[in-house]
């Protein structure tokens, strides 16, 4: 088992802690101003798709994080596969130890996971015990083809906090699948008391708007480069293709629905509690937002309250 424990990495281009191959410990490391190549030393590359993480585990497995914060990253806080997921028992989860609390601050996007980026071979990833903040585009961006749980996490002032794809399989060949998302026990919070405008967003010129293209929440309004409302999270949407981000459209989807998705979204110990947002649910694929939303009648969306 390898550790990486108690390390402060500043003012990095491209990732700051890379992990690569098996059985890592990575605990209360601090990684502070990831630089994006696309934007380094007066760049404007538009076209550099390079989305690296402060700490990036996509190249690993087994690993464990806890105590760790990322501050400011031109692309995303943490490139992860997540945790295997929690087993499903009735509506509920069965508990297990798993990773300590991580933070993502002023990044961004808090977690980025393109396409096949997931646990494949658990078919499911966990994302828990996350602290993530003033994201510019999302808190939490997952396009997938695996099943998706999330649990414990507060997000605060990001412009979307999640938004969730889950790619196949393919209706076209008439293939089913019981694809789901689940998301307990979390708080989200779209501007707190201490929260300023003209301080808190990017202005519309600075490098980083210019050179991210279309990784922007949908129906987000940009005037001046400042957002016009936060919202908690975009509709999951189960496609059976899987979106090309980040060459292409991070949310413009134009493939069928899957034929089944399951979104559940419920409390146990606590509750999930929306505050100070202009928008809780945001229907991210179609027309417009509520909290009782409209679903196609291939979904099921369940709100469990205990």
């Amino acid at each position: 088992m390898y550790s990486i424990c108690s390390i402060m990495v500043c003012v990095i281009v491209l990732k700051g802690i890379v992990l690569q191959g098996e059985n890592y410990i990575v605990n209360n490391n601090l990684v502070s101003l990831s630089v994006a190549p696309a934007t380094y030393q007066g760049r404007l590359e538009e076209y550099n798709f390079a989305y690296h993480g402060g700490i990036d585990g996509l190249e690993a497995v087994n690993i464990s994080l806890s105590g760790n914060v990322v501050a400011g990253s031109e692309r995303a806080g943490y490139r992860i596969h997540g945790e295997p997921c929690l087993e499903i028992y009735g509506d509920d989860l069965v508990e297990r130890s798993g990773w300590g609390t991580n933070e993502a601050r002023s990044c961004f996007g808090g977690i980025i996971v393109f396409y096949q980026e997931c646990l494949e071979t658990e078919g499911c990833s966990l994302f828990r015990n996350f602290k993530i903040s003033r994201s510019y585009s999302f808190g939490i961006y997952i396009s997938s083809l695996c099943n998706v749980q999330y649990q414990n996490l507060v997000l605060v002032e990001n412009s979307m906090s999640i938004l969730t794809l889950v790619s196949k399989p393919s209706i076209v060949d008439h293939e089913y699948d019981n694809k789901y998302m689940t998301l307990r026990d979390s708080v989200f919070v779209g501007q707190s008391p201490y929260f300023v405008c003209d301080e808190d967003f990017l202005d519309r010129d600075h490098p980083t708007l210019l050179t991210t293209g279309s990784a922007y929440p949908p129906f987000i309004i940009h005037v001046d480069g400042r957002g016009y409302g936060m919202s908690a999270i975009g509709e999951t949407l189960f496609s059976e293709k899987y979106l090309l981000a980040p060459g292409k459209t991070f949310a413009e989807m134009k493939a069928w629905p899957a034929k089944q998705g399951k979104t559940t979204i419920y409390g146990k110990r606590a509750s999930v509690i929306f505050s100070r947002l202009r928008l809780s649910v945001q229907n991210a694929w179609k027309k417009y937002v509520y909290n009782d939303l409209p679903i196609p009648q291939s979904y099921q969306y369940v709100i469990l309250r205990y």
